[in-house]
């Protein structure tokens, strides 16, 4: 309680996303395909002023919580990368946090940064399937390999529709 207010400290919580991955991915996880009352559920991505959360809300009414920092300073936005269909999971799901003109990589599975990438200016934009990761800066467009977090392509002193 913040005494001087006389009111309780509260986070301002300023996106929300629901996200597929291998938690509730069907398809990957065919248990919840014959168990209805469990079912999937749904990943909750909370960004906060000043951080991020991640929460696996499953079918049962059940929380749990997969990742939290209130460390990485304001996250514009994120996302959980889908998992290469012939990747090792191991570490994975990752979840791409875009803070400023960097996108960190971290893995969900045990709460470490994998890979950090650098943009030339603020990301605007992440995008991902299984093979490929786009991220979009104002001047530049980079393609990224899925599996390795490699650059593989890279659009320099483009125009971005929309501006």
């Amino acid at each position: 309680m913040n005494q001087s207010e006389g009111r309780p400290e509260t986070e301002e919580v300023c996106w929300v996303r629901f996200c597929q991955c291998d938690l509730n991915d069907v398809v990957r996880n065919p248990i919840y395909k014959s168990d209805t009352s469990t079912g999937a559920g749904l990943v909750l991505v909370l960004g906060y002023t000043h951080g991020i959360a991640v929460w696996h809300l499953m079918a049962n009414t059940e929380a749990r919580e997969l990742y939290s920092s209130r460390s990485v300073g304001t996250c514009r936005t994120a996302m959980i990368l889908p998992t290469p269909a012939e990747h090792r999971k191991i570490n994975r799901p990752y979840l791409a946090l875009v803070v400023g003109s960097e996108v960190k990589i971290v893995s969900l599975a045990n709460s470490k940064e994998i890979h950090s990438i650098k943009a030339d200016g603020e990301v605007e934009k992440v995008d991902a399937t299984e093979k490929y990761i786009a991220i979009s800066s104002p001047s530049t467009i980079s393609l990224y390999s899925a599996d390795k977090i490699e650059c593989l392509y890279t659009i320099k002193d483009c125009l971005v529709p929309g501006r």
